[in-house]
């Protein structure tokens, strides 16, 4: 149910999982998605896949596509802000403005971002520990920033195309800017 409640999400955006969607999509009665799923558990249910299926998939590729922790960060970032990520990018920004209004939401958009920052930042601590990175704070608060930077990034996902185009030269100012946090460039492997 949850796979196929993030599959709509991400195509259609929040708004557009419902019970009946999601019924639709597997081949059952709306009310047993109901069930097992308020309306608000259900478009969480359907984020918290999503989310957590693009950050395993990103750090399990940087894991087998770098040598060292540095590497796979670096694989890590210039994933995250690629623009071939619009779909889950505008599912965060559909969940960060739906979290208003939708508590199941809310508190796992804060579980999702939580586990962003814990994956990251044993990536930040292990390229410190190795020599690879200075950064200029602990590794948590570095992650912090750093999802800070891409997030707002993020944010030219929803106006891609629409005559706001400098997204080479935000993408190169982040990267500096990451290399001023992280002591140390990120580069893809």
């Amino acid at each position: 149910m949850t796979e196929a409640a993030a599959a709509i999400a991400v195509r259609d955006g929040l708004e557009k999982v419902t019970a009946k969607a999601v019924a639709a999509a597997i081949g059952v009665f709306p009310g047993l998605i109901s069930h097992y799923f308020t309306a608000d558990e259900l478009v969480a249910a359907a984020f918290g896949h999503a989310a957590a299926a693009e950050r395993d998939e990103i750090f399990a590729a940087a894991a087998q596509s770098a040598a060292d922790p540095l590497g796979e960060l670096g694989y890590a970032i210039f994933e995250y802000i690629d623009p071939e990520r619009d779909p889950v990018i505008l599912l965060w920004l559909d969940a960060w403005q739906a979290s208003r209004y939708r508590p199941a939401l809310r508190a796992e958009v804060v579980v999702q971002m939580n586990e962003d920052v814990r994956r990251m930042s044993a990536l930040i601590k292990a390229a410190t520990d190795r020599g690879l990175a200075r950064p200029v704070c602990g590794p948590e608060q570095a992650a912090v920033r750093i999802y800070s930077l891409i997030d707002a990034l993020d944010v030219q996902a929803a106006i891609r195309g629409g005559g706001f185009d400098d997204y080479t030269g935000l993408q190169a100012f982040l990267l500096g800017v990451i290399a001023q946090i992280l002591g140390a460039p990120p580069t893809r492997p």
